[in-house]
This record gives C-alpha cells, sequence and structure tokens, in this order.
C-alpha cells in the first residue's frame, strides 16, 4: 500500500532505529550509511516519521546517549 520510494525509506529509517539501538556509530556516520547525505535532513526525516530525534531515540531505547 506505499509507493516505492515511501517503503524504500521507511526500511532506511528502520535500519537507522537498528543502528542506533546497537552500535555507537555517530547520528552522522548513521545518516551515511543508511543512505543520506545531509545529517540534518536525515534527522528531520527521521524525527518526522519516529516522533523523536536520532539523539532522543537513542537515549529513550538505551537509557544513555
Amino acid at each position: 500500500g506505499y509507493s516505492p520510494l515511501t517503503y524504500f525509506n521507511m526500511l532506511k529509517i528502520q535500519q537507522a532505529c537498528y543502528l542506533l539501538e546497537h552500535s555507537n556509530l555517530s547520528i552522522t556516520a548513521i545518516a551515511n550509511s543508511v543512505g543520506f547525505d545531509n545529517g540534518l535532513y536525515f534527522s528531520k526525516t527521521f524525527h518526522k516519521k519516529k516522533g523523536a530525534s536520532p539523539k532522543a531515540y537513542r537515549i529513550k531505547i538505551r537509557g544513555t546517549e
């Protein structure tokens, strides 16, 4: 029920969530690894989809920065 582009972006955000939970990579490194060239655009897109910034999401899930 999603367009190919929407589905692809959902997959990128899912992968970013996994990396935020299970790695110590920086937000910028995660953004680059999932295909975002611009860290600010990644953060805005992530916040729009998940309701929190990547940093806030990591803190909520892991309990630490």
